[in-house]
């Protein structure tokens, strides 16, 4: 839940927070000056002995790089010249600390038996830490540095890592133009060698063709094809010659015999199915049967007209009927008189053909006997003549082949050539980048110069300051934590968890002035007023609070003293109040207004008397008090029972608030049987003598026994708050000394 600051008007968090605050560190140094005096001089004697003492390495190498902002380029400039210029600083700066790197600048001759290498178990991660490596504010400039005892070593390593880092940079940069001339140069021989076979390849098919010169060839092509082309003519006339002279391929000599009759009339000759329905259509059985089938037919048209095409009538089916067997009749007539006409027909051409075949053999043997010396001697000019023709071309075929193959070679030859010329232009453009400039190259050889760099004492020395005073005022501020005391009202309020429900200023002798001439003990009665009206007015549920119980953590934080103005508060206010000493191991109320200290409440809880007989009245009108009485076990067991709840009943019926001010809690269990009954349960802190702990611990007891704590009063705080007009009237209050308790 969250409370309103009395003074401000604020609201604050409710949930506690024990932690370190910020007021915290001031409240060491305030209430601890020696303390922090002495944590002061053993800071300024620390750093003094630091200063002095400090062990450093004596020698320190040093190696500058000059790193170009911009890459040194022949050509047009690379892509690594295009990457910013700080990305690339810090790129440097880690490829120096690579491992590789430093694996082998150590083994260089120079560096590989050094005491240094020999001294740490892995020295690549020793030289590694120890290295340091900057660019100087607004230069090109690069600068590693080592530190150590011996320069020689030093200077040797320094050197190793210089060869060996400008190596990785010259790998990096170049180490793929390498690589890529390396390979184009490889495949520029190869081309070069095929280039090589492709002309041996020309100047052997030359040899074949005689030339390879391509007019040349297709002269000599045309002159060969004017050969064939009159070969083949002769060729023509002769075969046209031997067609005229034997007409018949079997009268010439040497042809097959000619079959005998009796074959040829085993031979059925093939007849035509054309012929064969010529002969049927003019036989009469089939012509009747057509005519049948014509007139089935129109019969079947007439039916159909009288009666609907798609309705089922015995007519329209008898029609149908005798169309069917119409047709299969003149189909059964067809099938049975085909063989007959097919047979007939076969016989009659067999016998023209025999003797057709006998008239031919006659003319044939006429023929032959004329053309047999005529044919012999064109068949011999053939022969010859297909001879040369075959020769031709097959020369013709052997040099389209070696022509095809020429052209090919030549073509190859210029892609290849193209390719090889492309090869060299690349190959000259990688040599002419590889002759660039580097851009980082050494500026200064690695030198040895006595004593550190920098000012690495005075950073280590103020380190070791700031160590040693965080340490010292550490445990200064952790020692005021553990004992730290109440110094504002929000360490016993909002720091607690708690409301704070009013502040209280000094009161009496512990006054020594207010500013701008404001009385005193007016200025406290508004407080006391203000803590009252919060008490009736400011409780944020709905429960009436009329027994309110004023407890502190430990002895002297103002209980008694706010337990006592607050009752004569609320009888200001016109409330006939009850105040009751319920701190019945040392009471002190009594004292307040001169009463006897026994009887009083621990008799009425051992029932020895009535409430009414040992309550006495004060000066103060309506305000009224109830003694603590004499304390004994008895008045224990009787507040563990269920004596002081019904007591409190009673005493509420007579009065209209019952303010009990009762034991310190961290001390005496009787508040907190007293705390639980109450209807609510007030805190009374004071300002620089209560102890934030105290006031948890306080905090803690109650809400575990199911008291409700109302919230915390700050005794001692004095503020502008309290600042009132002169001119306000503010009355006598009895018992405004009223001492701490």
């Amino acid at each position: 839940m969250t409370g309103t600051d009395l003074t401000t008007g604020s609201k604050r968090d409710s949930r506690g927070s024990d932690g370190i605050s910020g007021r915290l560190f001031w409240q060491a140094v305030r209430r601890h000056p020696v303390l922090f005096l002495g944590v002061l001089l053993l800071t300024a004697a620390a750093g003094a002995a630091l200063w002095k003492w400090l062990p450093l390495p004596r020698y320190t190498a040093t190696v500058v790089f000059q790193v170009n902002s911009q890459a040194p380029a022949v050509l047009a400039p690379p892509a690594e010249g295009r990457v910013d210029f700080s990305s690339y600083r810090q790129t440097q700066s880690a490829l120096i600390h690579k491992r590789q790197v430093l694996a082998n600048a150590l083994s260089q001759p120079e560096s590989r038996n050094l005491a240094f290498v020999r001294s740490h178990q892995d020295p690549v991660t020793a030289l590694d830490q120890q290295l340091v490596v900057d660019f100087r504010a607004g230069t090109e400039f690069m600068r590693v540095t080592l530190e150590g005892d011996d320069p020689g070593e030093q200077r040797a390593i320094l050197q190793g890592l210089t060869r060996s880092y400008l190596a990785e940079v010259d790998e990096r940069e170049n180490g793929q133009r390498r690589a890529r001339l390396a390979k184009l140069e490889e495949v520029r021989r190869e081309h070069q060698g095929r280039l090589d076979t492709f002309q041996k390849g020309i100047d052997a098919i030359a040899v074949r063709l005689g030339s390879k010169d391509g007019a040349t060839l297709a002269l000599m092509d045309q002159l060969t094809r004017e050969e064939l082309g009159q070969a083949s003519r002769e060729l023509t006339e002769i075969e046209a010659q031997l067609q005229v002279a034997t007409p018949e391929k079997d009268a010439r000599p040497g042809g097959p015999a000619p079959e005998p009759k009796e074959k040829l009339k085993a031979k059925s000759p093939t007849v035509s199915s054309a012929l064969v329905d010529d002969q049927l259509r003019r036989e009469g059985a089939i012509a009747i049967l057509e005519a049948e089938l014509a007139r089935a037919k129109e019969q079947l048209v007439e039916v159909e007209k009288l009666f609907n095409p798609g309705a089922v009538n015995a007519t329209i089916t008898k029609a149908r009927d005798a169309v069917k067997a119409a047709e299969d009749r003149l189909t059964r007539t067809r099938a049975e008189l085909r063989p007959k006409i097919e047979a007939a027909l076969r016989d009659q051409m067999a016998l023209e053909e025999e003797k057709r075949r006998d008239q031919a053999a006659l003319d044939e043997q006429k023929v032959t006997a004329q053309n047999n010396d005529a044919v012999n001697r064109l068949k011999r000019r053939q022969q010859a003549i297909s001879g040369r023709i075959e020769e031709i071309k097959t020369k013709i075929g052997e040099n389209n082949r070696f022509r095809i193959d020429l052209e090919n070679l030549k073509s190859q030859i210029v892609h290849t050539d193209r390719l090889s010329n492309n090869l060299a232009e690349e190959i000259d453009r990688l040599r002419m980048e590889l002759q660039a400039p580097s851009r980082v190259t050494l500026s200064e050889e690695p030198y040895i110069v006595a004593g550190i760099q920098g000012n690495r004492r005075l950073k280590m020395t103020l380190l070791g300051l700031v160590g040693v005073f965080v340490l010292g005022y550490g445990a200064l501020v952790v020692w005021e934590y553990r004992t730290r005391r109440v110094t504002h009202a929000d360490d016993a309020a909002a720091g607690l968890g708690l409301r704070l429900l009013g502040t209280v200023p000094p009161a009496g002798a512990r006054v020594r002035a207010y500013r701008n001439g404001v009385d005193p003990q007016r200025a406290f009665a508004e407080a006391i007023d203000t803590t009252r009206t919060m008490l009736l007015y400011g409780n944020p549920s709905d429960r009436r609070v009329r027994t309110v119980l004023v407890t502190s953590a430990v002895d002297g934080e103002g209980k008694t003293s706010l337990a006592g103005h607050l009752a004569i508060s609320l009888t200001r206010a016109g409330y006939t109040t009850l105040l009751v000493d319920g701190d019945v191991r040392a009471p002190s109320a009594h004292n307040l207004f001169g009463l006897p200290a026994s009887p009083g409440l621990c008799e009425v809880l051992r029932g020895q008397v009535d409430a009414s007989a040992v309550v006495h009245s004060t000066p103060v009108p309506g305000l009224s008090v109830l003694p603590a009485g004499a304390w004994d076990l008895a008045t224990r067991q009787a507040l563990t029972g269920d004596r002081w709840p019904a007591l409190k009943r009673e005493l509420e019926v007579g009065y209209d608030f019952v303010v009990v001010d009762s034991g310190p809690v961290l001390l005496v269990s009787d508040s907190l049987l007293l705390a639980r009954d109450a209807d609510g349960v007030l805190l009374s802190v004071l300002l620089d003598v209560s102890r934030v702990a105290s006031i948890a611990e306080t905090r803690n007891r109650l809400q575990s026994v199911g008291a409700n704590v109302l919230g915390v009063v700050v005794n001692g705080v004095v503020t502008p708050a309290y600042r009132a007009a002169q001119s306000r009237a503010v009355p006598t209050v009895v018992g405004a000394a009223i001492p701490a308790a």
